[in-house]
């Protein structure tokens, strides 16, 4: 890979970083008493900042931190790293990390677990949720969202995100 190439791929990597964290705000400060608000939250002292919930890099959503990758790994990679992280991939099913990734026009390997059935074109997945999916869309045995959630190869690298309580 030339330096070029390098070059230039840290500074798409490095401002789609930048750009899910302004997206982020923008949709966490315009909802007024929003649990993802960066205003102050109320606990005991009324004085405990939100956004120290969670550890940087990480983003409170919802009441949850998530973890956005800069790098790509395979799935099992992707889910040993955020293991390691004290956390999981993550559910993205709707709300405001389902915006944030979509925004992105990334892939990210997920936390959608294989039910064991692929028949017809159609892949049965689970969520830690335990709720369902089935997915008809792209080829492998592995879920990955990006504006849709699709099948991948389980070895082709993807961005990821770990999710976990704050």
């Amino acid at each position: 890979m030339s330096r070029y190439n390098k070059c230039l791929r840290v500074v798409v990597v490095a401002r789609t970083c930048v750009t899910i964290y302004l997206l982020y705000l923008k949709l966490t400060l315009s909802v007024p008493g929003s649990p993802t608000s960066h205003r102050n939250r109320s606990g005991e002292n009324g004085t405990e900042d939100s956004s120290s919930l969670c550890p940087d890099p990480w983003i409170l959503i919802m009441s949850k931190c998530y973890y956005f990758s800069d790098s790509k790994k395979n799935k099992k990679d992707s889910e040993r790293d955020c293991e390691e992280r004290n956390a999981r991939l993550a559910t993205v099913k709707e709300g405001t990390i389902l915006r944030l990734v979509t925004i992105t026009a990334q892939d990210f390997w997920i936390g959608l677990e294989s039910r064991g059935s692929h028949h017809s074109g159609t892949w049965s997945g689970v969520w830690a949720d335990g709720s369902l999916v089935n997915i008809t869309g792209g080829s492998g045995t592995c879920a990955k969202i990006s504006r849709t959630l699709s099948l991948a190869n389980c070895m082709q690298e993807q961005h990821w995100i770990c999710e976990r309580e704050p």
